[in-house]
């Protein structure tokens, strides 16, 4: 292709990778139901998976240079071809996942069909795609020119979803392919709220918008879902899309942050967050990264941290725990840590011998029963990275922050909080920020107990830590700043 003197070869080449295409098309519609199960599964290891292929494109396109830690102080545009629109692939309510076996759907002021089939309906009218589309692709969207399209065979929290912009429907083996086709702020109106509570500072909702811009200016460049015809779907794979309607604080932090993005080195960086932290965050070193990206940081999400960095005598950026110096933080109350009275900040969960013990035949039954646990190596913030299983048998090494989390699967054991309540129905560990002890009753060995603090992976922006620092009176800028170093705050060139 790069030989322009040899047209016939490129037109020959272009022919054969249309129809390569069209090929792996069907391929890809009789399997992705398959591939979305797959996908639901493991739902919860969205953020390792993500950041091992990242660490892959680092160490092969751009090995890491030092920058300056001179920050601009003003907003600049920076030269990313980025489009105004984002595709978004919804999923439905049932297991087939990215297959929509029903599409129906209505506007109140009437819908528009362009496509393969061109056809208008009156404003209520409800239409079941099935009746009308039995092959090809069609764009539908209101007639008028904000009008939404209700999608009654989908159903979220807010209850039934009304898109903005363009619905694209594809026929496709077993149903049809849905994907909103929508401007990129517009997206970002539903993203924040359905990520966020809408009753956080508004600084807070703003650093949450630039970090889900951010976030999506990456998926658009990175191209996961381009089989599919897509940039990003609307679970918690990417962000979460259209779960709550737009609300007014969360659409006033998109607008007041319009096309801000946070870059290192002039690129976008990986905008990850997370729920609540133990009182530190972690690097990305939790998934196992050869490289770590340099604007993620261990930090204190404290006052005197944030005080520090205010003053510019420290950077607020932690080293490491020792292993006895992390369990007399993680077993105590930090009084200058912002979430202290969050209920997930400590947490604390007893496993029954039988319970684990059960785990350890299922996954290493080579160990033979199970004796104890070693914590090996932790992260900077304190998560543990790799834990060691002894059994009577032998030794086996549990490794990477999900499959720890995931080994200790609380399903039906209540976990209790800071606050005194307990929590159940629990898939993984809250976090892995924790310290194992053995539980004996008459010198033998019952069980152990998990003291652990934080929810979620603990990488990048702590959303509770977010809040208390827009309730202390910190800008946007200042929140991103402590969470992410030596990042720049520049503008989209669209």
């Amino acid at each position: 292709m790069k030989n322009d003197r040899n047209e016939w070869n490129y037109v020959f080449l272009v022919k054969a990778f249309v129809l390569i295409i069209g090929m792996m098309a069907l391929v890809l519609g009789r399997k992705e139901k398959h591939l979305y199960q797959e996908f639901e599964e493991g739902i919860l290891r969205e953020q390792k998976e993500r950041s091992i292929s990242e660490v892959e494109i680092v160490n092969e396109g751009e090995k890491v240079q030092s920058q300056s830690k001179e920050r601009k102080e003003e907003t600049a545009a920076i030269s990313l071809e980025i489009p105004s629109a984002i595709r978004v692939l919804l999923t439905d309510n049932t297991q087939s996942g990215y297959v929509h076996e029903d599409v129906v759907l209505f506007s109140s002021g009437g819908i528009q069909i362009t496509g393969d089939l061109e056809q208008e309906f009156p404003p209520g009218e409800e239409i079941n795609i099935k009746d009308i589309l039995t092959t090809g692709c069609i764009r539908v969207q209101g007639k008028e020119k904000e009008g939404t399209i209700t999608v009654s065979s989908l159903e979220k929290n807010e209850g039934l979803p009304a898109y903005e912009g363009v619905l694209e429907i594809l026929c496709v083996p077993g149903g049809f392919r849905l994907i909103n086709e929508v401007d990129l702020e517009t997206y970002l109106k539903y993203v924040v709220p359905s990520e966020m509570p809408s009753g956080y500072p508004l600084e807070a909702l703003k650093a949450q918008a630039v970090c889900a811009r951010t976030y999506a200016v990456s998926q658009i460049r990175e191209g996961r879902l381009q089989d599919y015809g897509a940039d990003v779907d609307d679970t918690v794979s990417f962000q979460v899309y259209h779960n709550i309607s737009r609300q007014e604080s969360t659409d006033q932090a998109v607008e007041d942050t319009r096309g801000q993005i946070m870059c290192w080195q002039g690129e976008p960086v990986q905008a990850y967050f997370f729920s609540t932290s133990c009182g530190y965050t972690s690097t990305d070193e939790v998934w196992d990264t050869q490289e770590t990206a340099p604007y993620l940081k261990s930090v204190s999400v404290s006052s005197k941290t944030v005080e520090a960095v205010a003053s510019g005598q420290d950077s607020g950026r932690n080293t490491g725990f020792t292993e006895e110096a992390f369990r007399q933080f993680i077993c105590g109350i930090q009084e200058d840590d912002f979430e202290k009275e969050e209920s997930w900040y400590r947490w604390q969960i007893t496993f029954p011998i039988e319970k684990l013990q059960s785990e350890c035949r299922e996954r290493f039954p080579q160990i033979g029963k199970l004796k104890g646990f070693q914590v090996i190596k932790r992260s900077e913030g304190g998560g543990v990275r790799e834990l060691v299983l002894t059994g009577e048998d032998g030794k086996e090494s549990i490794c990477n922050e999900y499959d720890i989390r995931d080994f200790f699967s609380p399903k039906d054991i209540p976990i209790r909080c800071v606050d005194g309540k307990e929590r159940g129905n629990m898939k993984i560990l809250p976090s892995s920020y924790f310290v194992i002890d053995e539980v004996y009753e008459e010198e033998q060995l019952t069980g152990f107990t998990i003291t652990g603090g934080g929810y979620g992976h603990g990488v990048g922006m702590s959303q509770n830590g977010a809040k208390y620092l827009g309730e202390t009176g910190r800008s946007w800028k200042e929140i991103l700043q402590l969470f992410y170093k030596d990042i720049t705050i520049e503008g989209i060139k669209e």
